[in-house]
Parts: C-alpha cells; structure tokens; sequence
C-alpha cells in the first residue's frame, strides 16, 4: 500500500478487531498509524508483534487521567511512530477515530493522504458508525474495508458512498 510516495503527510487509521496482519502488512508504508480497537487481545498482539519485529522500538503507555483510554505510543528506530488505543467498545472506538481526525485538523497538518483499514465484523459497521466515518471523508484518502458478510458490506459501502 501507498497512497503518495511524494507525500510527506499520510497515515493509516486501523479500526476494529481482525486488523493485526493487515496494520503489519501496510504500516511501514505510512509516516505514522494509528490503530483503535475495543479489543485487549488484538492490542496486546499488535504491541508483542511491532516490538518483536523491531527489537530497537520504544514503546510507552500513556494514560491520562481525562482519558477513559488505554493508549500506547511505540517509536522505532527509524522514527516511525504507531500510537494504539484501547477502547470501550466499537461505538468509543469510532468516536476515538473522529475525534483523532479532528486533532489532525486543528494541527493544520495540510493535505493529507490518510487511509482507513475497517475490519468490521460479521454485523457491519451500522448506520451510526458509517455516518461518522463520512464525517472524516475530507481527511480519508482511500478506505480498506474487510468484511466476512457480503450483505453487511453492501450496506455498509452504501452508506459510506
């Protein structure tokens, strides 16, 4: 995966559960990721794996107090940054999402080739979720969509176009 090559400003936004291969697949194609999960399970293999892989990374957990979020940020030698969060369930994953896209904007960081890997589950992302996440489109470059349930999908790419 690579959105810009030129671009000095694109990172990739991991939302949902089935997301460890994908995020290890594409992150080094991105200046930084950000991976988002209402999962201990798949958090603690992605942390195991990234700090396995490169065994000069830092990793460090931040946790403020104003926050309900479990949040680590991992540094590798290279100075690539990958920060996770652990969220409550999916509905505080997505408003983790938007409100981190909202931080992005603020900065000014420019023109921005972002993209969203979704693993969404068998259910979908419901209406909710998928209307959130076109809130973001001005920041979303591409979305990458994984889904086990070809109706859900459809629904789902329906609302999100």
């Amino acid at each position: 995966v690579s959105c810009s090559p030129s671009s000095s400003s694109s990172s990739l936004w991991v939302l949902g559960r089935d997301v460890v291969v994908p995020f290890l697949i594409a992150s080094s194609s991105f200046n930084s990721s950000h991976v988002i999960t209402p999962d201990a399970l798949v958090l603690q293999d992605m942390l195991l794996s990234i700090t396995e892989e490169d065994k000069k990374s830092h990793c460090c957990q931040v946790s403020p107090e104003s926050s309900s979020l479990s949040s680590y940020i991992v540094e590798s030698q290279g100075g690539r940054k990958a920060n996770f969060y652990q969220a409550k369930n999916r509905e505080d994953a997505v408003k983790t999402l938007t409100e981190k896209l909202a931080i992005e904007d603020k900065a000014g960081r420019g023109k921005s080739y972002d993209v969203l890997f979704v693993g969404s589950g068998r259910n979908g992302l419901g209406a909710e979720t998928t209307k959130r996440i076109r809130s973001c489109e001005h920041r979303i470059f591409a979305i990458i969509y994984e889904s086990c349930s070809p109706k859900s999908l459809r629904r789902d790419i329906d609302r999100l176009t």
